[in-house]
C-alpha cells in the first residue's frame, strides 16, 4: 500500500485514502510521504543537482481551516490559499476526516 500510493503521489500528486478509525490511514501516509522523499532526493542527486528541499507534509482539519472564518465561503478561498502555496513548495496536503470538511 505504501509503494502504491509513492507512485500516485509520483505520477499525479493526490490521492484519497478511505477507511475506518484506526486501520493505519495516518502511518500509510506518512511513510508513503518519506519514501517519496527519498526517490526525490536521489534523482535530484542522480541528476548533479544539489540535494533538493524534500517534500513537506502538512497536516490540517476541517476545523483548523474554518478557525476565525466569519463567513459563508471563507473557509473555502483559504483551502485554495493554500493548496497553491503548497503547490509551490511540492508540498503533500494530508486532510485529516474529509467526511467532516465536506461537513463544513
Amino acid at each position: 500500500e505504501i509503494e502504491q500510493l509513492t507512485r500516485q503521489l509520483q505520477e499525479s500528486g493526490s490521492s484519497l485514502i478511505v477507511g475506518d478509525t484506526g486501520c493505519g490511514k495516518s502511518t500509510i501516509i506518512r511513510a508513503a510521504a518519506g519514501k517519496y522523499q527519498e526517490l526525490e532526493r536521489e534523482e535530484s542527486l542522480s541528476q548533479g543537482r544539489k540535494t533538493a528541499l524534500p517534500p513537506l507534509v502538512w497536516r490540517t482539519t476541517a476545523s483548523d481551516l474554518i478557525a476565525g472564518m466569519q463567513y459563508l465561503g471563507q473557509w473555502e478561498e483559504r483551502l485554495e490559499q493554500v493548496i497553491e502555496k503548497l503547490a509551490e513548495l511540492n508540498a503533500i496536503l494530508f486532510v485529516d476526516s474529509l467526511v467532516e470538511l465536506v461537513r463544513v
